[in-house]
């Protein structure tokens, strides 16, 4: 196992397309995967508005945002944690541009979306309708920490 340098971390970010939001549920870890988007100053997602990983949120903002990847037999692998508080995206601005940031890496880097920009704006739109739902969120990539094998 090696330390990954801060370049390789931000660029595995960059990189991938689906990570994991570890959150608190009362006294017990809680964890959903979820596709993402990254400005590199920060990493956009988000989960079912009003569903449980929105209420451990409101809850709790402390979170770890895990993305990982491994060969079928774990001979070479990666995996970064981004530790931080989630911040709940109020703004119909925020929201509309984090919406963008997942937009483009699902469409124009991976091109393995079922759903159209278009789609993925009108969502924006939907959840800028009612912020306090709960599903847009952030992490700030500010303290993170990543292993790689040898």
């Amino acid at each position: 196992m090696r330390k990954m340098a801060e370049k390789e971390i931000r660029d595995f970010v960059e990189e991938w397309a689906w990570g994991t939001i570890i959150a608190v549920d009362g006294d017990k870890p809680y964890a959903i995967e979820v596709s993402y988007g990254s400005d590199g100053k920060y990493i956009y997602f988000g989960s079912r508005p009003n569903g449980k990983m929105a209420k451990c949120i409101r809850e709790n903002q402390n979170i770890i945002f895990k993305v990982c990847d491994a060969d079928k037999f774990y001979l070479t692998w990666r995996a970064i944690s981004v530790f931080g508080k989630a911040e709940r995206l109020t703004k119909r601005e925020d929201i509309l541009y984090g919406m963008k940031m997942i937009a483009e890496k699902l469409i124009f880097t991976t091109k393995r979306t079922s759903r159209t920009e278009e789609q993925l704006q009108a969502i924006g739109e939907m959840l800028a309708a009612n912020p306090e739902a709960g599903g847009p969120l952030r992490i700030a990539i500010e303290n993170f920490s990543g292993v790689t094998s040898p």
